[in-house]
C-alpha cells in the first residue's frame, strides 16, 4: 500500500481471472492518492511514483478495464 486515501475518494479496483493479483486505486477528483496490490509489483511501482509526482489518472480510460495503468496515467 502506498499513499494516504481518505474517506470519500473513489475507489478503482481490477482483478484477474488468469491470476491471483489485483490492484486497487483510490482517486480524488483525477488525483492519484492511494494504492494497494497483490501480486502486482510493476502496477504498485507505478502507481507510487505517479503519487509522489502528484500525476492525474484518466479514470475513464482505467476504469475502461482493457488499458494498462501506464497508459491511463496522466
Amino acid at each position: 500500500m502506498a499513499g494516504i486515501p481518505r474517506a470519500g475518494d473513489a475507489v478503482f479496483a481490477r482483478t484477474s481471472p488468469e491470476d491471483s493479483g489485483a490492484t486497487v486505486l483510490h482517486v480524488r477528483g483525477d488525483l492519484l492518492v492511494g494504492v494497494e496490490t497483490i501480486n502486482r509489483p510493476r502496477n504498485f511501482l507505478l502507481a507510487r511514483t505517479a503519487i509522489n509526482r502528484g500525476q492525474r489518472l484518466d479514470v475513464d480510460l482505467f476504469g475502461q478495464g482493457a488499458q494498462p495503468l501506464n497508459a491511463a496515467l496522466l
